[in-house]
């Protein structure tokens, strides 16, 4: 399948289902790719997607590559690790 062709699967979750995890996102990140996901859905093309959304057809191609293979859970964002602090939490 061309890179062009690739559309989201619709059997991976359904609108409302969407529109749920978009109410429980854990951050800004993953509501818009969630929200991106329900547009293309809808009936949006990845254009317009990517124009609504602010981000390229790529980026938009790479949600739809992620939610295709792990469905919604892939589609949040996993916390980073960082250097620890040097300050402890009870001293701040």
């Amino acid at each position: 399948m061309r890179a062009d062709c690739v559309e989201p699967n619709a059997e991976n979750a359904t609108e409302a289902e969407l529109l749920v995890a978009m109410e429980a996102a854990p951050n800004k990140r993953s509501y818009r790719r969630m929200a991106a996901i329900r547009a293309l859905l809808k009936g949006y093309t990845r254009r317009q997607v990517a124009e609504l959304f602010g981000r390229s057809e790529r980026m938009v191609r790479l949600w739809i590559l992620m939610f295709n293979e792990g469905g919604i859970d892939a589609l949040c964002s996993k916390p980073r690790p960082g250097r620890p602090r040097k300050i402890k939490l009870e001293r701040l």
